[in-house]
């Protein structure tokens, strides 16, 4: 979902969701097969990571638990999807034959076991399906429908539907909303399902018009649709993360009277609670009861917050104000939510890195490394940039390892698993070929998508994790989506 794209430091984030392909730019690449694994101590592993990368033509997707080993090919798809999700240890769901404008088709559920696809949902003719999301429990999910104004590549005067559907059976899909994205209302798009499995949506004006313009809840089925007051404008500055029981969100939010604050606008993508994330906030979805768990103290300021596994501990990217038009990057951080106790896990560097979660036993944070490039990619489930490795941050002692390095690569997902299993996920049969013939195989860089300018410009997205602000910042006023 989205990081804020121009305040604190804000490993910035817009909204919504993929964007029409650019002309490959072709990128020097190591001739090795996949992302090296680094000489960690095998151990009683109970996460496995999931990523994937591009050869001529495919899509692979591999994975590999966190100590290192395993690190083995899933699958080969098609190169026209994005957006995959794990539905099960042998199936993927995920949004196929994507247009020019990386809009696709079909919502789609693959099976690793015997390499067959279903058809899980359509886009109405003329219409592209832009995002999908699926509920904690994997029995529903929702995706969003755009089309373009006539001669149109942009969101603005074009129009928007979310859908929900459950999963199995002869299940119907249920239109939520229907609307045109004009400069004046905002549409909505879906965010998350919580333990209920209520949809929650985000309401937004693409093109420049602003992002978190307040969420909405609706149930699975499409009835009672209503505005949350407590999350209304300019009560929380980023897409809020869900926990993982459903329960409770975590969101930056905005104290209006901290004493340093980066410059903001009365509209648009500068408004101050976007500019200025100062709290980081946590709120009961059942109670609607919000609870501070950091404030604005000393200029701080904050980005992509997230739970453990186990909803003990939260992790978060930390920036202190230094004046009204800069602020200082000062690493990712952990909060013991029962002790109080905040620890450094990660400082500054010359590699930026993004936070991909937590182990299942909630004893190492895993970050990703991005890579020097701008290109972007989204076979996980927002547009990320390309990483160059993973490290594995060790939350007792404080120390790290490396987990991956190598190759390009994308995250996609980590998954609880047995110790006694090999993997979290299956290995579909093709894929054995891929290991037989991977010495030889070079992989492609991704070059296939968007800048983050002009990413933005056909909606508002925000999934651009590691960007540096002011350089996002910098080429939005180039493609003119940003005033000076």
């Amino acid at each position: 979902m989205a990081i804020i794209a121009v305040g604190a430091g804000a490993v910035g984030y817009q909204k919504t969701r993929k964007a029409p392909p650019a002309t490959p730019s072709p990128l020097a690449q190591p001739t090795v097969p996949h992302p090296k694994t680094s000489s960690l101590t095998p151990s009683a592993s109970t996460t496995t990571l999931v990523y994937g990368s591009w050869e001529e033509g495919s899509t692979i997707i591999r994975a590999v638990n966190d100590d290192g080993t395993n690190n083995v090919a899933v699958a080969i798809l098609p190169s026209g999807i994005k957006d995959i999700h794990i539905l099960s240890k042998d199936k993927l769901l995920y949004i196929s034959e994507t247009n020019q404008h990386d809009h696709g088709k079909k919502i789609v559920i693959y099976n690793l076991t015997n390499e067959t696809t279903q058809t899980l949902a359509q886009a109405e003719p003329g219409w592209g399906i832009d995002d999908v999301i699926l509920s904690p429990d994997k029995t529903w999910i929702a995706w969003w429908e755009v089309r373009f104004a006539p001669n149109s590549k942009i969101l603005l005067n074009g129009q928007s539907r979310v859908y929900t559907q459950k999963i199995g059976g002869l299940a119907q899909k249920n239109l939520i909303v229907d609307e045109v994205a004009t400069e004046t209302e905002p549409i909505h798009y879906p965010l998350f399902f919580d333990h209920q499995n209520r949809l929650y949506l985000d309401s937004f004006i693409p093109n420049g018009g602003g992002w978190n313009l307040g969420l909405w809840q609706v149930n699975a089925d499409g009835s009672n649709l209503t505005k949350m007051e407590e999350m209304a404008e300019g009560m929380f500055s980023a897409d809020p993360k869900v926990s993982p029981d459903g329960r409770k969100i975590i969101f930056t939010a905005y104290d209006p009277g901290a004493p340093l604050q980066l410059v903001a606008t009365s509209s648009g993508i500068r408004r101050p609670h976007i500019a200025n994330p100062n709290l980081i906030q946590v709120m009961d979805l059942q109670t609607r009861v919000k609870t501070t768990i950091l404030d604005s103290s000393g200029g701080s300021q904050y980005a992509q917050p997230r739970f453990s596994q186990e909803g003990t501990k939260i992790v978060f990217h930390k920036f202190q104000v230094l004046g009204p038009t800069n602020s200082e990057y000062q690493g990712v951080f952990s909060y013991n939510l029962s002790t109080g106790k905040i620890n450094l896990l990660q400082k500054p560097e010359k590699t930026t890195y993004e936070i991909l979660g937590f182990s299942t036993n909630g004893a190492s944070l895993l970050l990703g490394g991005c890579s020097e490039t701008d290109e972007v990619g989204n076979l996980g489930e927002n547009y990320r940039p390309h990483l160059k490795e993973v490290k594995k941050v060790y939350l007792e002692s404080l120390t790290s390892d490396k987990l991956l390095s190598g190759v390009l690569f994308q995250f996609i997902a980590l998954l609880p698993k047995s110790p006694s299993s090999p993997l979290a996920i299956s290995l579909a049969p093709s894929a054995a070929k891929l290991q037989e013939r991977e010495s030889t195989i070079k992989l492609k860089a991704f070059g296939m998508k968007l800048l983050a300018a002009l990413r933005a410009a056909q909606q508002n997205d925000g999934a651009l994790r590691c960007r540096e602000r002011m350089r996002l910042v910098r080429e939005l006023k180039q493609a003119g989506f940003l005033k000076e």
